[in-house]
């Protein structure tokens, strides 16, 4: 009877113990991320701070350091401990020593003859002031190898799709001639064709590569990729990760766009040009804002016109 007594106690206690906690399935984990980022996502709060209220963040800029300060600000907001900015010296290429930052403060270019009219610029990063209003001869150089590659470019899906066809027939347009591949020259043939034109850049504002010629469009793609490649670009059992494409390897002895460029930047401020402008040769007045790798060149990207005159001011040292 004892024993009997014992082992039905036992089993009441056994009985009256709490179950241990379930830990949550995958499937309920999936949802409570989702739940998390449908109700209470800050993505697009974030974009708009950082995007909208502090815009470009070039290196070395106030806007930057302003983001920098946001970023901190806020992510200590959240909890985060010891979130603070490491300090580093700025530098950029066109740089001899060190600078505390880089901001530009006013630009403003205008073609005088044969028009008379503003001209859409943007200065590229990095670069010096002008020593005030300069008003100069427009001189124009092609050297070999700044001409762009053949090609639409890359694109983050591999492949897009065709644009839709139009409702209405465009006019008749003759055929294009696919265009060759640029060669890329050698350092002996980019040192001649510099030193054949030295003397026409002394004290001149200088329109550096062809004229670029803006196709028309008749059939432009859509604003935004449709939901279906979006869902596959994101696909989690087929995904299609983005790579960027290699470049192709150019013969022994020739030199790279960029190398070209460089070297065109360091004959003109040799040679005393008083700015290079870069024809955007883009639709729309956009353009594409990247930065001087050359010490005091002072470079923008615009269209062109025959004689011109600029002024740009920028908080930059002068090296």
């Amino acid at each position: 009877m004892v024993k009997l007594l014992g082992r039905a106690l036992c089993f009441l206690v056994l009985g009256a113990m709490p179950l241990p906690a379930q830990a949550p399935g995958l499937s309920d984990m999936y949802g409570q991320i989702r739940a998390e980022e449908t109700n209470n996502s800050k993505i697009m709060w974030i974009i708009h701070e950082v995007a909208d209220v502090y815009g470009p963040r070039v290196t070395g800029t106030p806007n930057l350091k302003a983001a920098d300060d946001w970023a901190v600000k806020t992510m200590t907001s959240w909890g985060l401990t010891n979130a603070h900015l490491e300090p580093w010296t700025f530098q950029p290429p066109s740089a001899a020593t060190p600078v505390p930052g880089w901001e530009n403060m006013e630009l403003l270019a205008e073609a005088v003859t044969p028009f008379h009219g503003q001209l859409m610029v943007k200065p590229l990063a990095w670069t010096p002031s002008t020593k005030g209003i300069v008003k100069a001869q427009v001189v124009l150089l092609d050297p070999p190898g700044l001409a762009p590659p053949t090609g639409g470019g890359f694109n983050f899906f591999g492949s897009a799709p065709p644009p839709t066809e139009p409702k209405w027939t465009a006019p008749p347009m003759p055929a294009k001639a696919k265009p060759a591949e640029p060669k890329q020259p050698t350092q002996a043939e980019l040192d001649a064709y510099l030193n054949s034109v030295k003397s026409k850049v002394r004290s001149a504002i200088v329109l550096v590569g062809k004229h670029v010629e803006v196709a028309e469009e008749m059939n432009p793609a859509p604003m935004r990729r449709p939901e279906d490649e979006w869902k596959s670009r994101f696909d989690a059992k087929n995904p299609r990760p983005f790579r960027f494409p290699e470049q192709p390897k150019l013969p022994e002895g020739q030199l790279t766009r960029g190398e070209v460029s460089r070297q065109v930047d360091q004959f003109l401020v040799d040679n005393g040009a008083l700015a290079r402008i870069n024809d955007a040769g883009r639709p729309h007045a956009t353009e594409r804002w990247h930065g001087s790798t050359t010490r005091g060149a002072r470079t923008a990207s615009s269209s062109r016109s025959k004689t011109a005159r600029t002024t740009g001011r920028a908080l930059c040292p002068r090296w």
